[in-house]
């Protein structure tokens, strides 16, 4: 049996500024989310594709290299993954639970409020009047 690639496209936007700080790590996940096409983060997978196109477009490339050195996103091609411990590290962020290696929490933990507005930016352009937002159409990888 043959399987169609149900490829659909979809408009994303982004702020036209490089993010810092716990705006970085809302943006991040809330990228994974949509590159997974999931809305919630315990519904994230590691392993799954995701479109490389997509998220270096919602991402700085300096983010995607800093997800790729630390061993939690892997780059092949037209695609990315969430290793393993991508996927814990996005859960421990989200959960507030992120802890660095000098035993003290990640400045990168955020509320889930901050990924949903971060999300809702991403998906409709609404953000404050003073940000400029991008948009761009991709494909996604339904299949």
């Amino acid at each position: 049996m043959i399987e169609e690639n149900k490829a659909m496209s979809k408009t994303v936007y982004r702020i036209d500024q490089e993010l810092r700080g716990k705006a970085l790590s809302a943006n991040t996940i809330a990228s994974f989310l949509i590159a997974q096409e999931t809305k919630s983060v315990p519904d994230l997978c590691a392993n799954k594709n995701m479109s490389r196109a997509l998220l270096e477009f919602l991402n700085r490339e300096r983010a995607i290299r800093f997800w790729e050195d630390n061993g939690w996103l892997q780059l092949e091609g037209t695609v990315c993954r969430l290793t393993d411990a991508g996927l814990d590290e996005v859960l421990s962020r989200e959960a507030g639970v992120a802890f660095g290696r000098n035993g003290k929490k990640k400045p990168s933990n955020v509320s889930p409020m901050k990924v949903a507005v971060a999300l809702r930016i991403i998906e409709t352009g609404q953000s404050s009047d003073y940000e400029k937002v991008i948009a761009k159409n991709f494909q996604t990888l339904s299949g």
